[in-house]
């Protein structure tokens, strides 16, 4: 029996050898890999590497699998995590570590094909949601690529990172002074890491996560004063973060409840900050508000 546990998953870069871990991959998705051929050809490049591998239990539960084209332009060539799997963080984990490692060697654009809705077929249209979610947009629909039978879709992706530089003015990080660490750390390591940061540091008294340059910190600190935030007095009021889709935005609101976080506002949900305004308002056990707007070109 495979016991899946989120935490228990590590992810990590094989420069070569992931030809067997592909194969035990694409063998659990036949819905998405059914072609022998093709797989035989994946197999090969995961064996070649790179690859980047998500395992937990020393077994493997995801595999990206990388193509340059350009130095600023790379594509996803294959991206699977087993089903059991599947809504549980590991893809995004998976995808945020690929394009870190490419924004890195200063790739700027990261492209991935997969089936187009003109195709009908609903594992394909939650992995368009997914890629979707996590920043892809439509670039161009290829009705022959693969032929009749099987219309491609073109997404893309801007990444930034190491080679956009830092400018005077830009965030450098925000940290927030909390009175009970622990609990805190479950409710915020939950919201930041759904909005795509990863883990950044860890140390006694705070925990800190990264995305795109920039951190948030939280920190139980010995000089504290008090133990009680209000959002209402001079100070912090709330901070605000880009939230992707509605869809996304509506799957945060259903799923916050369950990790400490209560909608504020809820009846005039998602219009609370007007009428041209579609956001969410969350606040935790602290009284920290956060607030999440909806990206209206996605």
């Amino acid at each position: 029996m495979v016991v899946v546990d989120a935490t228990a998953v590590e992810l990590r870069r094989a420069p070569s050898g992931a030809g067997s871990a592909c194969v035990e991959i694409l063998s659990s998705l036949p819905a998405w890999f059914s072609d022998p051929g093709a797989n035989r050809a994946y197999a090969a490049a995961a064996e070649r590497g790179p690859a980047i591998l998500a395992e937990a239990h020393g077994a493997p539960v995801g595999l990206a699998l990388l193509s340059r084209h350009s130095p600023e332009a790379a594509e996803m060539a294959l991206f699977a995590v087993r089903p059991e799997w599947h809504r549980r963080g590991v893809g995004r984990r998976l995808l945020q570590l690929a394009e870190q490692v490419l924004a890195e060697d200063g790739v700027r654009y990261l492209q991935v094909k997969t089936l187009s809705a003109r195709h009908r077929d609903a594992g394909y249209a939650a992995t368009r949601a997914f890629y979707r979610a996590c920043g892809f947009v439509v670039l161009e629909e290829l009705p022959t690529l693969w032929g009749p039978d099987n219309p491609a879709v073109q997404l893309v992706k801007s990444l930034p990172g190491r080679h956009t530089g830092r400018s005077p003015g830009d965030v450098h990080h925000i940290e927030l002074w909390v009175a009970d660490l622990s609990p805190a750390i479950e409710r915020w390591a939950w919201l930041l890491g759904e909005l795509g940061y990863e883990a950044f540091q860890d140390w006694p008294a705070g925990r800190s996560w990264r995305r795109n340059g920039h951190y948030v910190v939280l920190e139980q600190s010995v000089a504290l004063h008090g133990t009680e935030h209000d959002r209402c007095r001079p100070g912090l009021n709330h901070l605000a973060f880009h939230a992707g889709t509605r869809a996304a935005l509506d799957r945060l609101v259903a799923d916050a409840p369950a990790h400490g976080w209560q909608q504020l506002f809820a009846e005039q949900y998602p219009h609370a900050g007007g009428p041209d305004h579609e956001a969410a308002y969350l606040v935790d056990e602290d009284g920290f508000e956060v607030e999440l707007v909806v990206d209206r070109d996605r």
